[in-house]
């Protein structure tokens, strides 16, 4: 009876585990598989069991790590590398044990691809924060020292011209800094937001009002419509949503030449409210969808400058929606326009 308690609870143990389990033998059979080993190896326990690890894993420098752990009994060895078969980055330690038909070892697999990831980004986070920082500071700097030493200030006719370049730069880094600071505040803090029932509506009618005299400016027709009367209620933070479609509209009008039309509609069903942001303007091109919504990336890096942007825009918007239980899509093509939908679920009392 204490035998079958053991087993039961060492099989418990190792199938509820995050991490695959492999035990074998000297010879290099499988004597035991885990579920999550299974999994990442597509394939069942029962079907490896039994089967040399070269069958099942054919990944370059794995059996030299193997090796090496042989030789070194007690010894943690520790090797990555990339399944094949689904793409995933595998972190494999393997130590040398005593099991009763001889030496044999313990390989535990790890997958690692997410943290691989989120480090990539955080690389790619610093990589482009210095660039887009080094461009308006080198600018600023090179205006200054023309007024100062070139005799700028001097020059009636242009020293007001660097003047005006410099507090242009100047309030471009200030956006810069104050969107890596809300976007940093959206990911660390999200039980920091005030989230309570609030007009959806309301708040979108309110930033195509505050938009109309941009796109009247530009010969743009902006439009809105709501297939409902009432207030469209969903839980979310005010500044936060306000701040969404700030962001949808301002880029739909800013890639969208004269005379054309950006449409937002607001439309429920399903207990989900949808609103919907569309403009005829120049398109993003498929291979740039899965990346659009990343950091500081850029379709057109010139007229996303040109147009004052930060490159965090949609990285915010595409954060606040999901603090706020929402979903976010696109649609476009090249030279016929985009579409953004943003999804909320409704408030119970809503409608």
């Amino acid at each position: 009876a204490e035998l079958t308690r053991s087993y039961s609870q060492f099989q418990s143990i190792l199938a509820t585990m995050s991490e695959g389990v492999l035990l074998i033998e000297t010879e290099g059979e499988i004597l035991y598989c885990n579920p999550t080993a299974g999994n990442l190896l597509f394939r069942e326990p029962s079907e490896v069991n039994g089967k040399q690890l070269w069958e099942i894993m054919r990944t370059p420098g794995l059996e030299a790590a193997i090796e090496l752990a042989s030789s070194r009994p007690g010894e943690e060895v520790r090797k990555e590398f990339e399944l094949q078969r689904s793409g995933s980055i595998v972190e494999m330690s393997a130590v040398q044990s005593d099991i009763s038909s001889g030496a044999g070892m313990v390989i535990v697999l790890h997958d690692v691809t997410e943290l691989r990831r989120l480090s990539r980004m955080r690389r790619e986070f610093v990589s482009n924060v210095s660039h887009e920082l080094k461009t308006p500071l080198t600018a600023i700097q090179a205006y200054a020292e023309t007024l100062l030493d070139g005799g700028g200030l001097e020059d009636a006719e242009n020293n007001r011209l660097f003047v005006e370049r410099i507090q242009e730069q100047s309030d471009r880094l200030q956006q810069m800094i104050q969107d890596m600071l809300r976007l940093s505040k959206i990911e660390s803090q999200a039980d920091a937001f005030q989230l309570q029932p609030t007009s959806l509506t309301k708040i979108v009618e309110s930033c195509v009002e505050t938009h109309s005299a941009i796109a009247k400016a530009r010969e743009i027709t902006l439009k809105f419509h709501c297939n409902e009367k009432n207030s469209i209620d969903i839980v979310a933070d005010r500044e936060g949503l306000q701040t969404v479609f700030d962001n949808l509209i301002n880029n739909a009008l800013n890639y969208t030449q004269g005379h054309g039309i950006v449409e937002v509609r607001c439309w429920h069903e399903n207990r989900k409210v949808f609103i919907e942001v569309k403009d005829n303007g120049i398109g993003i091109s498929q291979r740039h969808h899965e990346r659009i919504f990343e950091r500081f990336y850029r379709v057109d890096q010139a007229r996303s400058r040109e147009m004052g942007g930060t490159g965090l825009g949609l990285s915010i918007v595409k954060h606040y929606v999901n603090v706020f239980g929402g979903e976010i899509a696109i649609e476009s093509e090249v030279g016929r326009g985009t579409t953004f939908c943003v999804s909320f679920p409704l408030v119970e009392q809503s409608l």
